[in-house]
């Protein structure tokens, strides 16, 4: 009975597939087959078009998993079948199932391996799925048909472009060029291709024969304004984004080009006005207020930019620069508040902890800094090497080293190959008086990283300064100075360790040629100058670079040495 429901249709079909394999055995063209017939079957079978009538009838009342379940045992009737192949193939592509499209699509080209319709298939799903070198092969092929056909020379001359072969990609947009239809498309693609190889220049001539020809050509101008930048000629740029937004006002990558070019010329309140503009084209687009509210900061308008920003109060980067608006304001609590609400697992929670901590640091906040950045760290899951380093300069300027240690120790347990890590961890002895540990500590940055010429000439300078190993201090001082050979810090080192060995004047040539490095900065050269000055009896120039340095010391104990020296001096 059901069949008995197709049995017009199915006689059409019979007579279309007589008239088919009649077409076939003449020679007449595939393409002209399927225009006329709808089908290429040979012999089919009455079960193939039964189930053939039964896909299509299903699948033209949108009942695509029965559709799919006729044709495919249409196929199975009729497996050699170049017509229900591509059919196949053509279902497929048509609800994105881009591997059983290609797979049907190369069935029918298997049996049947001049089908351009076939050829033609395939290289649009190479195309849709950046298969660069199979839309290459596929259009070589169908040019090889039709030689001169410029749709497909466009297309080619297109993928020989995405996949860099330049050289061949100008040969076909030049002789496409000689075609007036299609001279615009041809101009167009051979400045994107001088443009691709840095030929700038040439690339903006064929950029401007294209706009001769086509006035309102948008995506011409707006690409020669990106060679133009490319080249260094940002005024160009700016003119010609000008027309890209004269074509088209509307045009959102254009307008953005334009607000980058005012802020590079500091011109704020030309960035604001397209900004503006912007926002109406866009709305509510977070980037773009974001962008709004960096220019209003710039221009000192702090409240204007955080009223923009609360708007987007639950995104991590719109908190971010709100913290810093609050800042500039010099509002650390409700910096401080806005911290808090930051998702912990955002990348921005930890940046907007550093402005925070840095902005303390400035207005010399050292131990709020610090206990901003023990609860901060206190949040986050994966502490990375990073996040530690950070904390080491604030133990040190909070002058907290014993917890600067234990935090070290701990980071170490994470991080056991980090150089750096023992190298604080020794400056923290050295702040608590223990040598012995500052030494043990040195040696192990040493071994981490033979490299670190501040562990080098930490280790050589407490040697000298505890007058051991004098011979050693000299080597490691002079491989760090190796290393850093303009560290004036290390040069001055060199000269305290010849100072202690009794070498006053070798001494003396590299203390003054740390000073000279310094430019007279650090009291601790200038008094090592003066004490070397005392050793050669000179007790003039001795008093000079001690009062100098008396000037410049701001701790305590070189204080305290200091004054000793000028007493003996003087």
């Amino acid at each position: 009975m059901k069949r008995l429901n197709f049995i017009f249709f199915i006689t059409l079909l019979l007579c279309a597939c007589t008239s088919t394999a009649k077409n076939i055995k003449t020679g007449v063209k595939p393409e002209n087959v399927i225009t006329k017939s709808k089908m290429v079957l040979q012999h089919p079978s009455f079960d193939s078009i039964y189930n053939y009538a039964v896909g299509m009838t299903n699948l033209f009342g949108r009942n695509f998993k029965e559709a799919e379940k006729f044709l495919l045992k249409a196929l199975e009737d009729d497996p050699d079948s170049v017509y229900l192949n591509y059919k196949m193939a053509m279902f497929y592509l048509h609800f994105q199932n881009i591997s059983k499209a290609v797979k049907y699509c190369e069935r029918t080209l298997l049996i049947k391996p001049d089908f351009e319709k076939a050829h033609e298939l395939l290289a649009n799903i190479y195309a849709a799925t950046n298969n660069i070198s199979g839309a290459i092969s596929e259009y070589e092929f169908l040019l090889n048909k039709k030689r001169n056909n410029p749709v497909l020379l466009l297309k080619y001359g297109i993928f020989l472009l995405r996949g860099e072969r330049f050289e061949k990609a100008k040969e076909i947009f030049k002789k496409l060029a000689a075609n007036d239809k299609y001279k615009v498309m041809a101009y167009y693609y051979l400045g994107k291709t001088y443009s691709k190889i840095k030929l700038f220049k040439e690339a903006i001539g064929y950029y401007k024969k294209a706009v001769n020809l086509k006035p309102d050509f948008e995506q011409a101008y707006y690409e020669m304004a990106l060679v133009y930048q490319l080249d260094g000629n940002d005024d160009e740029a700016y003119k010609t984004y000008l027309k890209v937004l004269k074509i088209n006002p509307d045009n959102i990558l254009a307008r953005e080009k334009i607000v980058r070019f005012f802020v590079k010329k500091n011109d704020l309140k030309g960035a604001l006005k397209h900004l503006q503009k912007l926002k109406e084209l866009e709305g509510d687009n977070i980037n773009i207020n974001i962008k709004l509210a960096l220019v209003y900061i710039e221009l000192g308008k702090y409240e204007k930019a955080i009223d923009i920003l609360k708007r987007f109060s639950e995104f991590p980067k719109a908190q971010y620069y709100t913290i810093t608006a609050y800042l500039k304001m010099k509002d650390v609590k409700s910096a401080l508040k806005i911290l808090k609400q930051i998702n912990k697992a955002s990348n921005y929670y930890f940046d907007s902890a550093v402005i925070v901590i840095n902005y303390l640091i400035d207005i010399e906040k050292y131990d709020k800094a610090l206990e901003t950045y023990l609860d901060v760290i206190g949040n986050l899951k994966n502490k990375s090497v990073r996040v530690y380093t950070f904390g080491l300069f604030l133990f040190d300027k909070a002058g907290k080293y014993n917890k600067g240690i234990s935090f070290i120790n701990e980071a170490l347990k994470k991080f056991p190959h980090v150089a750096p890590f023992y190298f604080y961890r020794g400056v923290f002895y050295d702040k608590t008086g223990n040598s012995e540990k500052v030494i043990e500590s040195m040696k192990k940055a040493i071994e981490v990283n033979p490299q670190s010429a501040d562990a080098l000439n930490y280790l050589g300078y407490t040697y000298a300064e505890k007058k051991i190993n004098l011979d050693e201090a000299e080597k490691l001082i002079k491989k760090a100075l190796k290393i850093s050979p303009d560290s004036a810090s290390i040069t001055d080192s060199l000269g305290w360790v010849y100072f202690q060995q009794g070498k006053y004047d070798k001494a003396l040539d590299f203390l003054k040629k740390a000073y000279k490095l310094d430019q007279g900065e650090q009291a601790e050269i200038i008094y090592h100058i003066g004490m070397t000055y005392l050793k050669l009896k000179n007790k003039k120039l001795a008093v000079r670079f001690l009062k100098e340095a008396e000037a410049k010391a701001n701790k305590k104990k070189l204080k305290d040495k200091i004054k000793k020296a000028l007493e003996e001096a003087q």
